[in-house]
C-alpha cells in the first residue's frame, strides 16, 4: 500500500482480510492509496497503552502481541495476532487512548490506515 505497490496484489490481499472479504473494489482500492505499509523489527512496540490511538492496523505477514500492564510492572498478554487480522480498530474509530500494548514477536509487516495517514 502506499506509492509504487501493486495495486492488484494489494486489493487481493485485502479481501483476504475476513473484515474486508466483501467489500467493493472501489473502497478497496481507496484504502490501498490511502493506508501506508511499515515493516517493525522483532520486539519493536508498535503502539503503547496510553497514547491516542489514531490508526488501524492490519497484519500482513509476522506475529504482533497486545499486552496490558498489571500493577504498573508485570505485563499480561491478552491477544495474538497474525496475517490477516486487525487490531487497533477501538482506537481508530473513537481516537480514545490506547488500552493495551502492541509488539511484534517477529519481524512484521502490516498496513496501516488511519487519521495521521490523511
Amino acid at each position: 500500500m502506499g506509492p509504487g505497490s501493486d495495486l492488484n496484489g494489494q486489493i487481493a490481499f485485502l479481501r483476504t482480510v475476513p473484515l474486508l472479504r466483501h467489500a467493493r473494489r472501489v473502497d478497496l482500492e481507496a484504502l490501498a492509496h490511502w493506508a501506508c505499509r511499515r515493516t517493525y523489527g522483532a520486539g519493536e512496540v508498535i503502539f503503547r497503552e496510553g497514547q491516542v490511538g489514531r490508526d488501524l492496523y492490519i497484519v500482513q505477514s509476522g506475529e504482533v502481541i497486545v499486552s496490558q500492564r498489571l500493577r504498573g510492572r508485570v505485563e499480561n498478554v491478552i491477544a495474538h495476532f497474525g496475517p490477516r487480522e486487525f487490531l487497533g480498530e477501538l482506537g481508530w474509530i473513537t481516537g480514545a487512548p490506547r488500552t493495551a500494548t502492541a509488539r511484534r514477536t517477529s519481524a512484521t509487516l502490516t498496513s496501516a490506515a488511519g487519521r495521521s495517514n490523511q
